[in-house]
């Protein structure tokens, strides 16, 4: 009997602690470099898998930018894990990046400061690891 309920007792430890952890949530501020101008609004896209980058976004936030906005922009309510984040500066509120002949036309940016001269930056170069509430800083080019 004692036993048995030693057993139960574990069990139910072991469930809590699961489900408190399946329900932390944390917390990226974004240092924002390179805005021109408090011009449009700024896209901040979040990614958690390969599979929709860099088309379906597993989060967006949207800021109107006015001349004195300044971060640190945050992504909250989020469950710790690997994401890659792109940011644009949407000039024109058109809510899409502007792609021309020689790449992007509105300021663009990832996360681990990711680049690519062909094309979008690979979900592999963008992905960090937050774990805990963290500031990073992007760089808009």
């Amino acid at each position: 009997m004692k036993k048995l309920a030693l057993l139960l007792i574990v069990f139910t430890f072991t469930f809590i602690n699961s489900f408190s952890q399946e329900n932390e949530k944390i917390k990226i501020a974004l240092d924002i470099q390179g805005i021109h101008n408090g011009k449009g609004q700024l896209i901040i896209r979040l990614y958690n898998a390969n599979v929709n980058y860099p088309g379906n976004a597993f989060k967006t936030v949207k800021i109107e930018l006015e001349p004195d906005t300044a971060g640190p922009f945050i992504i909250e309510d989020i469950a710790p894990g690997e994401y890659a984040i792109i940011v644009y500066q949407d000039k024109n509120m058109s809510e899409e990046l502007e792609i021309g002949m020689m790449g992007p036309e509105e300021p663009l940016g990832y996360s681990n400061n990711a680049s690519n001269p062909y094309g979008p930056a690979p979900f592999e170069s963008a992905k960090m690891n937050f774990q805990e509430d963290s500031v990073i800083t992007i760089n808009l080019r």
